[in-house]
């Protein structure tokens, strides 16, 4: 049975506070040098990774959250966060 969505949205504020996600995130295990790229470098062994993660929608909120400047997080890079930034604040 699935968690109705207030509380799954509840456990990923309370897990993003907690940092227990980070704990079940596959990159975990993967070359560091793979989330953070040389300036026009290539993300896309990391997003591919992303793709797969357990936590990835808790990994970019924290990255949003903490507005993370550099690297991969949640699968997205950093103009593509700073992107989602922007529709989310035109939404509100």
């Amino acid at each position: 049975m699935t968690a109705d969505p207030s509380q799954r949205l509840l456990q990923t504020v309370v897990d993003l506070r907690e940092g227990t996600w980070q704990d079940d995130a596959a990159c975990g295990t993967s070359d560091g040098d793979a989330w953070f790229p040389e300036s026009g470098g290539n993300g896309r062994p990391a997003k591919r990774i992303c793709r797969s993660c357990p936590v990835q929608p808790q990994c970019l909120e924290y990255a949003l959250e903490t507005n993370q400047g550099y690297g991969v997080w949640g699968g997205l890079s950093t103009d593509e966060r700073d992107c989602l930034k922007r529709d989310r604040r035109r939404v509100a």
